[in-house]
């Protein structure tokens, strides 16, 4: 371009000059120009000056007013360097008038544009106003020569010298000289960083003298406070590189303020529309994130870094790679100061930044690799703190595509970015076994752990690139972490696991790998040993546990981390602000304070206790608990005081428990121990709020990110009976009865409240919500298969199961925003408790060692009966007694009266009488309906029947003449009965109910409209068994000829896939046949409670099971209610008719024949009404053998 310029210089004449003006040559050295400039405004300012000129030649030589506009852009800035650089009259030229009119104006009021063109000539010719001797021109080609080397890679050392020979050969007040400074300034950190080094002092020094040598005009003056910017911004960091405390609280507070002011007055000199802005936005962001660290509560100044980050990386919209970097430069800064303050306000920001960061990276790319990272990384320490498994298989997700895609080599790749590719993938492996021991231990899922203890590490990559810079440097001491923090990991897997096995040569070679890797890492990266040395403290406390494990003097793994960590110094897990669990911003937690009482903990257990996740933490609370509670109760035994042992439990436990991260299989053992504690302490309303939280967290237990049979395994080892002691804890502490009965109905019904293939309500939203309910069966059938992928199958199939849980929990969220099912799978409110009761009384029966109690709910509210006359063993002896009704004899019928008699003394007598149902009323058809809601031993009793007896010896307890039940002939009075108005059927009518839930789900379900029609089914069992029922089939063909309508199914056709496509056809369903275990027998098939769910029960009405042990479930799950009866009412019948003992097959057909007759008679009666009718008149039939008649019962609203 200048030897075009000189060309046009010398041109005679006007149609000469305008030929050269017009060759295509000037315009191609322009355009080669223009792209090595871009803008101009960041450029040599010589380029510029050549461009402004030409631009202005060719406006005035045209008269383009576009051309004209050009020139004023460019030559305004040289304008501003020096006039003296431009021709007349520009020269003359103000401020305001650089723009293509006030140009225009200028040639106009100047002689015209002749007479510019020859003026423009002449100082070109003249040597363009740059240099006034050949020393000055010599200077100005040994800048342009360092200009040019500065832009190329590894000629460091040469541009530092040409832009020092320059510097020393121009004047000092000459033009060029501030921009001679600031090429040397430039050379001379380039130099440092090719060398390995962060900063410059020179460098420094050298932009400070620029910016002393031009006035605040300049068009160099933002560049120059920019550039000196970015100088401060190396040195601090290369001064926190080198601290040994590794601590960003120790940069020098006065630099890093005026770093940030450097950058805040270089963009007050810049207008938004400059291109120079882009460059300056992210090194101020990074000057205010350096202030920060040392008080990283300042708001504003937090919201200047939020501010100009965003905008640095909003500005380069339209180029996603680098508008993700600059959102990864914004989570790095706020992922320290999240690591400095643990402020969930910081961790929001954070994952908003690189989730944007994530959203933009192109796919398969550096920028994506790292962003996937970086998001995980967040998740994941989101999720940890709050025990949120949905949020950790987030983390797991991008851990898993960065370490099997995007992570793996690519071939476009530089050596420096395959480095940083290869880097961000072992992080990545790191963090994902992270996630795996985190997900273990907060559900119990042994699966992710055994994952993490038998993964083998894959070789560290070699990422040397053999240029030795900073950023290999940078590189090689990440990588060197990264595998420390692999070993860490692992070390944390194989030290849990030791120790809960007790295998302390497991533990010991632990602890030599770990050390091991510690003295790789001080090889590595020396300038951090403090880090090794630490880990290798770590080592040898390890070893010692070992030892103390072979010995046999080693507490447990929980109780020695707890002593690790603390130092002995347990009043530490106390304080909140050392996990980042209160928002205060005023707190300075930036370093560990000190315990109340006792020593500071060492610099690494401070941090070893700040990086703790959320569940770490809450164990290592769980186990001071129980430490300080066993100190109370031997403390009390000794006769001493024992009230700051308990107090400093309690203070233990409410930490814990109201921890987010608390997982249920720790809480719940936890909680029935300092419930025992309690008892021997006298002090059962202490541990109130700790049974109610423990009872919030059961139903993770029936989580569907186990299998069905963990699932009850599970409920079985750890959340029976809690209900029940939760319930005794919150009465004793004189808590209303509402809130007494929100607790025991939150812990029972777990399984098919929150069902797999199981007792659901699924049957209710089948009906009514159709589409919602196929996507629930979807996300269903998702998690059913997901659950089938082994584990060894790769840590992304353990993944997957959680994964497809997520989606299943999802849609029960969103299933309870519609209308009418707020509820499902939820516990219910006590509000709606009591509007169950406008039907009649409801009655939960809940048994406990030292306070069994009636809760009794009714329009008016919630009141607690006290039951002390029975307990939970008086209630399993009862079952045992009855277990014998199906012996068929005089003395099991024996038994049979005397525990329904005992019955009624110590629980039905009690509750009729507090209900106000203190006899018989006049009429029979009078009597009010009460739902019994039975939990744990008290399921198994027939609380419908109870009632004393009279024999022959006793004339007082004969029947009056007219009381006795209609429909038969009446029973001689010697015989033994049950005595008048002293039992429950002469009272009330009974329906029982598994849960209040389950009773306000059935009660939305529409009432039986049209004729019904029965599915009649008859199991009698094979012709030449012993125990084939003779009355089966007589007793379904007469159903289904006393309702009128239906079909009948014989023995040879009741298989399960006949069964299933049957009932979808008929509203009522009659069975007739043997109970198997919990099950029905259908050929050789059985229809089991887990089988319900799956059937298809669009009209479900009525469902009558006359079989043996039909209401009845496992004594380890009786809070499950997991029994036939319960199953087919849950799936969608209205009402449920079964047994809960072994029947007698002439009884049960004659008892069903008075049901029918009953239900369909000109009454009308409801199936409640209608089962009692039936059992009454079978009482009158058998007064003295209530084995018979006492086992059948009513399920249903």
């Amino acid at each position: 371009m200048l030897a075009r310029l000189r060309l046009l210089a010398r041109a005679d004449g006007a149609e000469r000059r305008s030929e050269v003006l017009r060759d295509e040559r000037t315009g191609a050295a322009r355009a080669a120009l223009l792209e090595e400039c871009g803008s101009g405004r960041w450029s040599n300012i010589l380029k510029v000056h050549q461009l402004g000129l030409l631009a202005w030649l060719l406006g005035v030589e045209m008269g383009d007013s576009a051309e004209l506009g050009v020139a004023a852009d460019w030559l305004f800035i040289v304008h501003r360097c020096d006039p003296a650089l431009l021709p007349a009259p520009l020269r003359s030229a103000r401020p305001e008038q650089f723009t293509a009119d006030g140009l225009a104006a200028l040639l106009d009021a100047t002689g015209g544009r002749e007479h510019a063109l020859t003026a423009a000539q002449e100082f070109i010719a003249g040597g363009l106003g740059w240099a006034a001797t050949p020393q000055e021109a010599e200077a100005i080609s040994v800048y342009v020569r360092g200009r040019d080397l500065s832009q190329r890679d590894g000629t460091e050392h040469e541009a530092d010298e040409a832009a020092r020979q320059a510097l020393a050969a121009l004047p000092v007040r000459h033009w060029l000289r501030p921009f001679a400074l600031e090429l040397a300034a430039s050379a001379r950190a380039l130099l440092a960083l090719a060398q390995g080094l962060l900063g410059s002092e020179e460098a420094e020094r050298l932009a400070r003298q620029a910016i002393e040598a031009v006035p605040r005009q300049h068009p160099l003056l933002p560049r120059l406070l920019a550039a000196l910017q970015s100088y401060r911004v190396l040195a601090l960091g290369l001064l926190l590189m080198n601290s040994e405390s590794g601590r960003l609280d120790v940069l020098p507070q006065d630099a890093c303020r005026e770093a940030v002011e450097l950058g805040r007055e270089a963009l007050g000199l810049l207008a938004e529309d400059d291109p120079r802005v882009d460059n300056a936005l992210p090194i101020h962001a990074q000057a205010v994130f350096l202030l920060l660290c040392g008080d990283p509560h300042d708001r504003p100044l937090r919201a200047e870094l939020l501010r100009h980050g965003k905008i640095a990386a909003e500005r380069c919209a339209g180029s996603p790679d680098k508008e993700a970097a600059r959102w990864l430069e914004l989570g790095n800064s706020l992922k320290a100061l999240f690591l400095l303050t643990t402020d969930p306000e910081l961790l929001r920001e954070l994952i908003d930044a690189l989730g944007t960061a994530n959203r933009l990276a192109p796919q398969g790319s550096l920028a994506a690799a790292k962003a996937a990272r970086a998001l995980g990384w967040a998740e994941f320490r989101r999720a940890a703190g709050l025990g949120d498994l949905p949020g950790l298989n987030a983390a797991a997700d991008h851990f898993i595509r960065v370490t099997t895609d995007l992570g793996l080599p690519v071939a476009e790749d530089t050596p420096q970015e395959a480095a940083e590719r290869a880097l961000a993938r072992v992080e990545a492996q790191n963090e994902l076994q992270g996630v795996l021991v985190t997900r273990s231990e907060l559900t119990g899922d042994l699966g992710s752990r055994w994952e993490v203890l038998s993964a083998q590490p894959e070789p560290l990559p070699d990422i040397r690139t053999g240029s030795g810079d900073f950023h290999e440097v940078i590189s090689l001491r990440e990588l060197a972490s990264a595998r420390l923090d692999q070993a860490q990991k692992l070390f944390t897997a194989q030290w849990l696991q030791a120790t809960r096995d007790n295998r302390p040569k497991t533990l010991l070679r632990a602890a030599e790998q770990l050390r091991a890797a510690a003295d790789e890492f001080a090889a590595a990266v020396p300038e951090f040993r403090h880090l090794a040395d630490g880990t290798h403290r770590t080592a040898a406390a390890a070893a010692r546990q070992a030892d103390a494990m072979e010995s046999g003097t080693a507490g447990t793994a929980e109780e020695m981390t707890a002593e690790l960590l603390t130092e002995g110094s347990p009043d530490l897990l106390l304080d909140d602000t050392l996990f980042g669990r209160e928002d205060d911003a005023d707190q300075d937690v930036t370093a560990a304070p000190a315990s109340p009482e006792g020593p500071r903990p060492s610099l690494d257990g401070a941090l070893a206790l700040r990086h703790l996740k959320g569940h770490e933490v809450v164990r290592l609370r769980l186990t001071v608990a129980r430490q300080e509670a066993e100190r109370a109760v031997g403390e009390r035994q000794r006769g001493v005081s024992y009230a700051d042992a308990w107090s400093r439990a309690l203070a233990f436990c409410a930490k814990a428990y109201a921890d987010p991260a608390a997982s249920p299989v720790e809480l719940l053992p936890h909680a029935r121990f300092m419930a025992e504690a309690a008892a021997r302490l006298d002090d059962l309303p202490a541990v109130a709020p700790l049974l109610a939280a423990a009872v919030r967290m059961s139903g993770a237990l029936a989580s569907p990110r186990f299998p069905r049979a963990e699932r009850e395994a599970l409920l079985a080892e750890y959340a029976g009976g809690l209900g029940d002691l939760a319930c005794a804890a919150a009465l004793s502490a004189g808590e209303p009865a509402e809130e007494a009965l929100a607790v025991l109905e939150a812990a029972r019904g777990l399984l098919y409240a929150n069902a797999l293939n199981s007792m659901t309500e699924l049957g209710t939203l089948r009906r009514d919500r159709p589409e919602e309910a196929a996507r629930f069966e979807s996300a269903t059938a998702a998690l059913v298969a997901a659950q089938e992928i082994p584990a060894s199958s790769g840590l992304e199939a353990v993944t997957l199961r959680h994964r497809a849980t997520d989606r299943w929990e999802a849609e029960v969220g969103r299933i309870q925003g519609l209308a009418g099912f707020e509820d499902f799978l939820q516990p219910l409110t006590p509000a709606r408790a009591r509007a169950l009761a406008d039907r009649g009384p409801l009655v939960h029966v809940t048994l406990h060692a030292l306070r069994s109690h009636a809760l009794l709910v009714t329009a008016d509210g919630v009141t607690a009966e006290p039951l002390p006359g029975v307990s939970p063993s008086l209630a399993q002896e009862w079952t045992a007694r009855l277990e014998r009704a199906g012996a068929d004899t005089d003395a099991a019928a024996g038994e049979v009266r005397a525990v329904l008699g005992e019955l009624w003394d110590a629980v039905a007598s009690p509750v009729l009488g507090a209900l106000g149902f203190t006899g018989p009323p006049e009429s029979p058809a009078d009597r009010p309906r009460v739902w019994w809601v039975p939990s744990g031993p008290a399921v198994f009793l027939p609380l419908h029947a109870a009632g004393r007896f009279g024999g022959t010896a006793d004339t007082r307890h004969q029947v009056p003449a007219g009381t006795e039940d209609a429909g038969g002939p009446a029973h001689p009075a010697a015989a033994p009965r049950q005595l008048p108005g002293a039992n429950v059927l002469d009272r009330v009518v009974s329906s029982y109910m598994p849960t209040l839930r389950a009773l306000r789900h059935a009660r939305l379900r529409p009432d039986p409209k049209g004729r019904p029609s029965v599915l009649a089914i008859a199991a009698p069992g094979a012709a030449d068994s012993p125990g084939r029922l003779r009355w089966a089939v007589d007793e379904a063909l007469d159903v289904r000829d006393a309702v009128g309508a239906g079909r009948y199914l014989p023995p040879e056709e009741a298989t399960l896939p006949t069964v299933g496509q049957a009932l979808s056809e008929h509203p009522w369903l009659h069975y007739a046949g043997h109970g198997a275990h919990g099950a029905l027998a259908l050929g050789d098939e059985l229809l089991t409670p887990s089988a319900v769910d799956r059937l298809s029960l669009p009209s479900a009405e009525l469902v009558y099971l006359s079989g043996c042990d039909t209401a009845k479930g496992a004594a380890s799950l009786a809070d499950e209610s997991l029994h036939l009866a319960s199953a087919l009412h849950l799936a969608g019948y209205r009402d449920a008719v079964g047994t809960l003992w072994r029947v007698r097959d002439d009884t049960a057909a004659q008892i069903t024949e008075d049901f029918y007759r009953e239900l369909r008679g000109a009454a009308g009666h409801h199936p409640a009404a209608a089962l009692d009718a039936a059992v009454r008149a079978a009482r009158r039939r058998a007064p003295d053998r209530p084995d018979l008649w006492a086992a059948h019962l009513h399920i249903g609203p």
